[in-house]
């Protein structure tokens, strides 16, 4: 799973089980080349996490509801009702979005085959 923006690919890393999501970027200071997805996740936190990211919250379809741009270490955030994918980017992803557009997030078999077994 990549996340295409102009010529770039950021490569996006799905986290389904409780001990993926609680690890995430906790403590990771070097720099980062990829993303992480939360699938049905509505809330997120960023307790021990090192760095800023941005958070993109969207729907089934990818389209975006909530924007987190630069987000604070251990601070709580929470999106609308219908959000089902969470995404932390690296910083400086954000600023290529608004609410409203579609992420152009492109699936391979695999994250296909794990997204449906979700579901």
């Amino acid at each position: 799973m990549y996340l295409k923006i102009n010529n770039s690919k950021i490569p996006i890393e799905i986290k389904t089980s409780f001990i993926d999501r609680v690890k995430s970027f906790r403590f990771k200071i070097s720099d980062l080349e990829y993303a992480l997805c939360f699938p049905k996740k509505r809330r997120i936190n960023t307790y021990f996490y090192c760095q800023r990211f941005d958070i993109i919250m969207t729907d089934k379809n990818n389209v975006i509801l909530n924007i987190f741009e630069n987000t604070h270490t251990e601070s709580r955030y929470r999106g609308k009702r219908k959000v089902y994918f969470t995404y932390v980017f690296p910083i400086g992803v954000s600023d290529y979005y608004n609410i409203g557009d579609t992420l152009d997030v492109v699936l391979t078999k695999k994250d296909k085959e794990l997204l449906e077994k979700i579901k």
